[in-house]
C-alpha cells in the first residue's frame, strides 16, 4: 500500500486496520495523511516487511502537539517486519503506543534530531518481544510523557 501525501480515508472513519490484508508487503504514507485516524492497528501480518509514514501524519497537530487525545497505535505479530520509520509529528497526540512480537524488527526510526514531538503524550511505551532489534533512532521530545 502507498500512499501520497494528504491522503484521508472516508468521512467518519476514525480506524485504520490493516489486518484483513493477509498479503500486505509495505505500507507507506507520505506527508499529512490520515489525521482522523484515531486507532492504527496493524496485527497478525506475516509478509509484512516494513511502515514508513510521513511528517504530520496521524495527528491533527500539525508540527506540534496540541492535546492528548484518546488515540492508539498497536504493531504486533508481524514476523516478517525489519523496519518501522515514522516522520516527525507523526502520532503527535496519541496517548498508546505498542509494539510487540515483531522477531524480525531491526530497525525503529521515530522523529528526528530536530524537533520531533511524535507520540508526545504516551505514557508508557511497551516494546515487547523484539528480539533482533539492532536499532532505535528517537527524535527530539517523542515519548516526552513517558
Amino acid at each position: 500500500m502507498d500512499f501520497d501525501s494528504y491522503s484521508q480515508l472516508e468521512e467518519g472513519t476514525t480506524s485504520m486496520d490493516l489486518s484483513p490484508f493477509a498479503y500486505l508487503k509495505s505500507f507507506k504514507c507520505r506527508d499529512r495523511s490520515f489525521v482522523s485516524i484515531r486507532q492504527f492497528i496493524v496485527s497478525g501480518l506475516s509478509q509484512l516487511e516494513s511502515i514508513q509514514i510521513g511528517v504530520n501524519s496521524f495527528t491533527l497537530a500539525k508540527n506540534s502537539y496540541d492535546k492528548k487525545l484518546n488515540r492508539e497505535f498497536h504493531l504486533r505479530n508481524c514476523s516478517s517486519l525489519t523496519e518501522l520509520s515514522i516522520g516527525r509529528y507523526s502520532f503527535s497526540d496519541y496517548h498508546v503506543m505498542e509494539l510487540e512480537s515483531l522477531p524480525n524488527l531491526k530497525s525503529i526510526i521515530i522523529g528526528s534530531s530536530s524537533e520531533s514531538f511524535s507520540f508526545y503524550y504516551v505514557e508508557n511505551v511497551e516494546f515487547i518481544n523484539l528480539p533482533s532489534l539492532e536499532s532505535l533512532d528517537l527524535g527530539h521530545s517523542c515519548f516526552h510523557h513517558a
